[in-house]
């Protein structure tokens, strides 16, 4: 992930992986939120890096996705991880 916003699709996540997963992995202070549109409300999800933890909603992750993320320093390799 380059350091900024990024919009990606990724094919691998792992079974149950979540967007509170995703953003401890990438790293609380590195980013402040991530973002996956629900096709079937029209509506964006959102989880939020706060304070030290994470807020907002914890949505799964599809194997097959399409983010956005914004981070404030790049992360090379990145991979999600299940924990």
């Amino acid at each position: 992930l380059a350091a900024g916003a990024n919009v990606f699709s990724y094919t691998g996540y792992p079974d149950a992986y979540t967007a509170y997963q995703l953003l401890q992995q990438v790293g609380l202070t590195n980013s402040p939120s991530v973002r996956m549109l629900d096709s079937e409300s029209g509506r964006w999800r959102v989880a939020l890096a706060q304070n030290g933890g994470v807020v907002g909603d914890n949505f799964p992750i599809p194997n097959t996705a399409v983010l956005m993320i914004g981070v404030s320093n790049a992360v090379n390799q990145f991979v999600p991880q299940s924990q």
